[in-house]
């Protein structure tokens, strides 16, 4: 194989990867959204629509992201073209934990985002929690040990004037 046909099938795998990693993302999600670089829908999924008190999604297409999604920050991912990777998003109903991409063209401009709202049910994300409170529980603990075994004089606080403690 030369590199021209390596290089057109690491293309084809690459676009194949990136649409499958979308689609899988998509179906798993409670939500997907799409919007322009003025922060206006492209593209939402039926079951987001839904979520939002629309009859389809076909009636969020052309609306600003935050007339159709309450307090959404697509806007802000499109104007500094930083993700949100994770974060929580209230909505009428439950709150939501999200993650929010810029999405670039060829030349690597910011031309819109996605978002998927990945869990509604934050006790999905229990086992988590409950290990990251017992991590940080473990830390403070071990800091309070450290600082009781830490010792309460040292050389700095030596004072004598006498021959033998000045030599």
């Amino acid at each position: 194989m030369n590199t021209t046909e390596s290089l057109k099938d690491y293309q084809r795998v690459r676009l194949l990867a990136i649409r499958s990693l979308f689609e899988i993302i998509e179906q798993s999600s409670e939500g997907t959204v799409i919007v322009d670089r003025d922060a206006n829908i492209v593209w939402m999924n039926e079951r987001y629509a839904r979520r939002f008190g629309l009859q389809s999604a076909e009636g969020a297409i052309g609306k600003a992201c935050e007339s159709v999604i309450p307090g959404s920050l697509l806007r802000e991912v499109v104007r500094t073209g930083r993700p949100i990777l994770l974060d929580m998003q209230d909505t009428s109903k439950e709150p939501l934990v999200v993650m929010r991409l810029p999405i670039h063209d060829d030349a690597g401009v910011v031309i819109g985002a996605i978002g998927f709202a990945l869990f509604d049910e934050l006790r999905s994300l229990s086992p988590m929690l409950k290990r990251y409170m017992s991590m940080q529980e473990e830390l403070a603990s071990t800091r309070s040990l450290l600082r009781a075994r830490q010792t309460k004089y040292n050389f700095a606080h030596f004072i004598g004037t006498s021959a033998a403690s000045l030599e």
